[in-house]
């Protein structure tokens, strides 16, 4: 009833009685993907406001008040896919918030049985000292580790996304922690959906590897070569977990990740010291960059196949999730768990769709893929040249294009993002 409601409003000509920043609002809130472009498309044909309206009230959305500071814990109803799920949320509000500035904020995942509690607990003396806001959901499910279901990474972006609406969040500043349980889906997070992070710090939890059911995040390593890392882990802890570890960061090496640290405490097992690293310091330094000039991204879908300006919409039947395979028995009996890890990694490269983006300047774009069949360029402003133009590199060939602005394209983007620093108003279709 209410997306009824707001397409009809929109699709009245003349600005609504509270001003198009709040129909773009109400369209950001809608309960899921589906509603939301259903109402991105009716704002699109809104004829009285203009694309300069729209990109106005993108960077100007929100509005936020102030609040008490200290710990708080909130009973949410969050929608998680197509499901709503009771859930709560513990979070932190530093003393010098201020609702009128955009502020860092840190994600933190609990442990198995754990509670958000604890995590806003471990990190608050260090959020203080950087005016940094921390959300922490209790997991709504069993709790009782982490189960790779992808309920749990939409259940946490979920918590993230109820927070942005909130807070005056920095979109450039979103850090992601999480330990043991938390550890792991911090992985998972970070290495399907690494748009929306500035810097990452899971905690004795490791990368998934295996061949069935999806389990095998390290094939994505490449997706945070350019976002700053830091591993606490204790090296009595599971072996195979940490040789899964070790395996990534030989991979983000191979890529040539920008600021990615192993931290390994030799005589702990299941444990680490949070003092090990500057966190005040490695928070304040780390910034998302969404214009980012250089990336790549692998993915296995297309749900998971965004990183700013590229889109992967669809992949070559050689892309895989599962796959079986082809070794001698005898040797692959013989092998220990790092060499098997190796081997699944080397045939998982192989079925794993890979884009790479290379931006020479504003206005010159270069691209190769592999096992991609269709992917789009999501243009803001400020990609392309003087003139609205934009030379592409790609499959061997040099196309010089002219966009055309486009309010559906921004909308339909913002209104899942509701990102201001990352405004495209254009788009250009590859296959």
């Amino acid at each position: 009833m209410l997306l009824n409601h707001l397409i009809a409003a929109c699709l009245l000509v003349g600005p609504s009685d509270q001003g198009i920043g709040a129909d773009l609002a109400a369209a950001v809130d809608l309960p899921t993907s589906k509603e939301r472009q259903q109402a991105a498309l009716a704002l699109s044909k809104r004829a009285d406001v203009s694309l300069d309206d729209w990109l106005q009230a993108a960077r100007t959305f929100g509005e936020f008040v102030e609040h008490e500071a200290g710990i708080h814990v909130a009973a949410v109803d969050l929608q998680v896919g197509d499901k709503i799920e009771h859930t709560q949320i513990h979070y932190w509000v530093p003393e010098s918030y201020d609702p009128k500035k955009p502020t860092p904020t840190l994600l933190a995942l609990h442990g198995a049985g754990g509670i958000g509690l604890s995590e806003v607990q471990t990190w608050q003396n260090v959020a203080s000292d950087l005016n940094m806001l921390i959300v922490a959901p209790t997991d709504a499910g069993a709790n009782q580790g982490y189960s790779f279901d992808e309920r749990e990474q939409l259940a946490a972006l979920a918590t993230l996304r109820w927070l942005r609406r909130k807070f005056n969040v920095d979109e450039n500043r979103i850090h992601l922690t999480g330990v043991s349980r938390g550890g792991h889906l911090c992985w998972e997070l970070a290495l399907r959906h690494p748009q929306h992070w500035a810097s990452l710090a899971p905690r004795i939890g490791g990368p998934a590897l295996a061949i069935v059911g999806g389990r095998n995040t390290i094939r994505f390593a490449a997706n945070i070569a350019h976002i700053p890392l830091r591993l606490l882990q204790g090296m009595q802890d599971d072996a195979k977990m940490i040789v899964n570890q070790r395996l990534l960061f030989t991979r983000l090496e191979e890529v040539g990740a920008v600021d990615a640290e192993f931290v390994a405490f030799e005589t702990l097992g299941h444990s680490y010291d949070l003092a090990a690293v500057n966190f005040v310091e490695f928070f304040g330094k780390a910034k998302r960059n969404p214009l980012l000039d250089r990336f790549t991204l692998r993915t296995l879908s297309p749900e998971h196949g965004q990183m700013y300006s590229l889109q992967i919409d669809k992949l070559d039947k050689k892309a895989v999730v599962e796959f079986q395979p082809r070794v001698d028995p005898n040797l692959w009996n013989n092998w220990g768990h790092q060499q098997k890890a190796e081997f699944i990694q080397i045939e998982a490269d192989k079925r794993t769709g890979e884009a790479d983006a290379i931006m020479t300047s504003p206005g010159h774009i270069q691209l190769k893929s592999k096992l991609v069949r269709k992917m789009r360029l999501l243009l803001p402003s400020e990609m392309l040249d003087e003139k609205g133009r934009i030379e592409i590199q790609y499959q061997g060939k040099t196309q010089s294009k002219k966009p055309k602005r486009d309010r559906k394209v921004l909308l339909s983007y913002f209104v899942e993002h509701f990102d201001r620093s990352f405004l495209p108003v254009c788009e250009i279709k590859l296959n």
